[in-house]
């Protein structure tokens, strides 16, 4: 029996995941505010060898593109600071969205350097009114009409990392039975 899969180099990874909230009385309600974020320190590919004879050399995923080895789009930091007030039929949701720059290595032969995809900062807020059984919210995505950074890409934005839709709006009900 002849195997044609086997499993990847040995990968080793390492990064900070964080997530504060304080929450406290407020008016006639409770507000909170906090944040969160995901900071990649290494991401580490060995290399790739396939009956003694190396396939791919090693090489580092965190803070690239990585369009061009086995590794998603890894910007080193992703983080959002976040507001949020609620009463009894009013809850008021407010966030600040930042994916830190990161390196597009496959221009370098091209350009003779490597080029930096830009940090990328959003804003979004939701608005949702409850009674009885019902609720009823409105949103605002992007609210800046942001574009993502570009990307020497056939889309020209990284469609793993950024979203192209500008600012949007999303209307929504929910009814709950019981």
């Amino acid at each position: 029996i002849k195997a044609l899969f086997v499993n990847g180099p040995k990968t080793e990874t390492d990064g900070v995941d964080i997530f504060v909230k304080y929450e406290d009385a407020y008016a006639d309600g409770m507000m909170a505010v906090g944040v969160e974020a995901a900071y990649v320190i290494d991401y580490s590919v060995a290399a790739y060898s396939k009956g003694g004879v190396e396939v791919a050399g090693a090489y580092e995923c965190a803070g690239y593109f990585n369009i061009n080895n086995t590794c998603r789009s890894m910007p080193d930091l992703k983080a959002k600071a976040f507001l949020n007030y609620t009463t009894d039929s009013h809850n008021l949701y407010g966030a600040v969205n930042y994916i830190s720059s990161y390196i597009d290595r496959r221009a370098g032969g091209l350009l003779g350097r490597q080029v930096e995809i830009a940090p990328h900062t959003t804003v979004d807020a939701t608005y949702t009114y409850s009674w009885d059984d019902f609720s009823m919210s409105f949103s605002a995505y992007n609210l800046t009409d942001e574009q993502p950074p570009f990307t020497l890409w056939e889309m020209s934005y990284d469609p793993n990392t950024h979203s192209p839709l500008g600012r949007y709006f999303k209307v929504g009900f929910t009814y709950n039975m019981e």
